[in-house]
């Protein structure tokens, strides 16, 4: 958060010094308007920060390309409706949220006593991986 904080500051500040980004840019040209403005405002600290943090996202969309590559580039295969037929088959009534996380379906909901529940299902299989009641 502070490295967000620092950044918004870096291209207000950049923003009055270096030329504005045109509006029609590509995500790329605007990324690298980041990376300058970050790179002319931010401290050696925060310089070292903002990298590492770039890295860990790079590392997680490659990650996330390796693993989806592996599933022979298939999406999920159980879709937001057949996962919660998957759960209101395992005994949730009543759906509050539904999110999809990495490899996974997780339904929050409440069963027909009212308890609430949390369903974990995997979302190339459809197999429950995980009940919780709260």
């Amino acid at each position: 958060m502070r490295i967000r904080t620092a950044l918004v500051s870096a291209a207000a500040s950049a923003a009055l010094v270096l030329p504005a980004a045109p509006a029609a840019a590509a995500q790329d040209d605007f990324t690298e308007f980041m990376r300058q403005a970050a790179e002319a405002f931010l401290g050696e600290d925060d310089r070292r920060d903002y990298r590492d943090e770039r890295r860990s996202r790079d590392r997680d969309r490659r990650d996330r390309r390796d693993r989806h590559d592996r599933r022979g580039g298939q999406h999920a295969a159980i879709s937001v409706d057949e996962a919660i037929e998957i759960a209101r088959a395992n005994g949730m009534v009543r759906v509050t949220d539904v999110e999809l996380d990495d490899d996974e379906w997780e339904i929050e909901g409440y069963d027909h006593r009212g308890r609430e529940m949390e369903i974990e299902i995997d979302a190339y299989t459809g197999r429950v991986k995980d009940i919780d009641y709260d």
